[in-house]
């Protein structure tokens, strides 16, 4: 059951990718101050960066054969940093609107909850919105629970949301956070 848990959690995080215009590196310098900007809510900090993650990144082979990302799965180690950038790369040549970030709890706690937030996250390149009215509709769910928190020490979505930021601009992201205890049924 737990190898069924952890597929499904990862084919979700695959899944996950869903609304940009274009990747951040075609976008002007203009569009990127603009989201900067605080927005008179309070941001989650992005713990888990380094800013030589961003220098010199290579650019890789796109597979043209690929068709439309509808998602993906990434490392969250930062180890990995590469495969990670070209995944996005990959991704980013699609339009999407809403990106859902799944990951694990390595705390584990908490039995059974899935934790969220609707607070925005403040990245190194400026702020990623939450997507505000998705997020309430699954904190509806009894074990959905919001956490800002929890959500900012936990490096398995943390460590993505840069690179979101990065190559998927204009996205709003919904973050999920997952104990192990939490049952298929219930996802």
């Amino acid at each position: 059951m737990n190898k069924i848990l952890k597929t499904s959690i990862a084919f979700l995080l695959l899944m996950a990718v869903m609304s940009i215009p274009a990747c951040n590196k075609n976008n002007s310098q203009s569009d990127a101050s603009d989201s900067n900007i605080h927005s008179g809510r309070k941001n989650i900090e992005c713990l888990y960066y380094n800013s030589l993650d961003f220098i010199n990144i290579p650019d890789y082979e796109l597979n043209s054969h690929a068709g439309t990302v509808q998602g993906c799965i990434v490392p969250h180690h930062l180890v990995a940093k590469d495969l990670i950038h070209e995944v996005f790369q990959n991704a980013c040549k699609n339009k999407y609107k809403t990106v859902v970030l799944i990951g694990p709890d390595h705390e584990s706690t908490d039995r059974g909850k899935v934790f969220t937030t609707l607070s925005s996250w403040q990245t190194p390149t400026g702020i990623l919105e939450t997507e505000v009215e998705l997020t309430q509709q699954l904190m509806k769910l009894s074990f959905v629970k919001e956490d800002d928190e929890k959500l900012t020490v936990e490096h398995s979505t943390s460590s993505i949301i840069p690179f979101i930021n990065y190559y998927l601009k204009d996205v709003k992201v919904v973050t999920l956070v997952l104990t192990k205890q939490v049952k298929l049924s219930d996802v």
